[in-house]
């Protein structure tokens, strides 16, 4: 079929409006990457992909945009990729080096389904144990401690610790529905609004959650390393960098350090004075810049530390999934343990009485 033929009957259909999952953003750019290293063009790569029809529609699409000028991170904004991939997008027509843009998303995406895999993998057995407990627990609730609480009661006597029991229980039930309900909540809350807050805010609300604050000034700080240091590395001043990191809206709370560094630049300050105040960049930022006056050396030691934060950040996360089944099951075991000494001791206290 004709090329022109071909991107025609693409750009008629109705786009496709569903976000890509990252394992699909992840096969696109690997191919796209492996293609452009081995010396085909960014269009001829793209026409390759779309001999794949799974990515034809989207091959076609940013091949079209791009040959009508438009912007190569506009291009994947198209097609539904993520603001992290657009992102890097955005700097790569600054930094003119695709290929290497290539090989950090197509990183990023593999770290962060890894990271999604252990997740799964580790709490698969957890939660079909959770499932199989709340069950016995409903059970224990509405059949076994009304029998028991039947039976004292037709003995005259009472058992402080299957009230107790009962009490706790329904507690625990109670709790857990209530917490269920307001995590989904919030989550869909959040979902719908992060993008229509200020970066202020949103910055706020990440440092009032210790765990996700850390995670997230780890995740901000490689971020500006990463893309501030590829702006610096095609000769671009710090000034000047920092006003394309002001200027870009698919990182906010980047963007809106970056006005904040840029105002102090011109009042005549220095940024480390300034970094060190920023609750979502890591301390060693500062000792970075309060170490370098000259931008070579600055955007070298910016790559160097990019990359120590993301063996950080895999480090972080691998630690906290790796405690989900230790704390889990020790809770159960210690649920489980209450509930059984709340039926076997009154057994026992009645038995005594007989």
């Amino acid at each position: 079929m004709p090329l022109a033929l071909q991107i025609k009957q693409v750009l008629t259909k109705p786009i496709n409006k569903r976000k890509l999952t990252l394992e699909e953003q992840y096969t696109f750019l690997h191919r796209l990457h492996r293609l452009i290293q081995n010396g085909y063009s960014l269009l001829e790569s793209l026409e390759m992909i779309s001999w794949d029809t799974k990515m034809a529609e989207h091959a076609w699409i940013i091949y079209h945009d791009l040959k009508t000028g438009a912007p190569i991170d506009k291009c994947f904004e198209k097609v539904h990729f993520s603001d992290k991939i657009v992102a890097y997008f955005i700097f790569a027509r600054i930094n003119g080096d695709l290929e290497k843009t290539l090989e950090r998303c197509c990183l990023m995406l593999q770290q962060q389904m890894d990271h999604m895999k252990k997740f799964q993998q580790t709490s698969r057995y957890p939660f079909i144990l959770f499932c199989f407990f709340v069950l016995l627990i409903t059970f224990v609730k509405t059949m076994v401690y009304p029998a028991f609480i039947q039976l004292f009661e037709s003995s005259l006597q009472s058992s402080a610790v299957t009230e107790l029991s009962l009490f706790l229980i329904n507690l625990l039930l109670g709790g857990l529905i209530g917490l269920g309900s307001i995590s989904f909540f919030a989550l869909f809350v959040w979902r719908f609004l992060k993008s229509r807050l200020h970066p202020s805010v949103q910055i706020n609300i990440y440092r009032k959650i210790p765990i996700f604050k850390k995670y997230k000034s780890i995740q901000l700080t490689f971020m500006f390393c990463t893309h501030f240091g590829s702006l610096l590395k095609t000769g671009m001043p710090i000034k000047d960098a920092l006003q394309f990191l002001k200027e870009q809206h698919r990182l906010p709370i980047l963007s809106y350090y970056a006005s904040q560094m840029t105002y102090e630049l011109e009042r005549g300050f220095h940024l480390s004075s300034l970094l060190s105040s920023f609750a979502l960049f890591e301390k060693e930022l500062t000792t970075i810049f309060q170490r370098n006056a000259n931008v070579q050396l600055l955007e070298k030691d910016l790559t160097m530390y990019s990359e120590l934060l993301t063996e950080r950040l895999q480090a972080s996360t691998k630690k906290v999934i790796g405690l989900i089944q230790p704390l889990f099951f020790i809770l159960l075991a210690g649920i489980i343990i209450f509930v059984y000494l709340s039926i076997m001791l009154p057994m026992y206290n009645l038995i005594q009485t007989v």
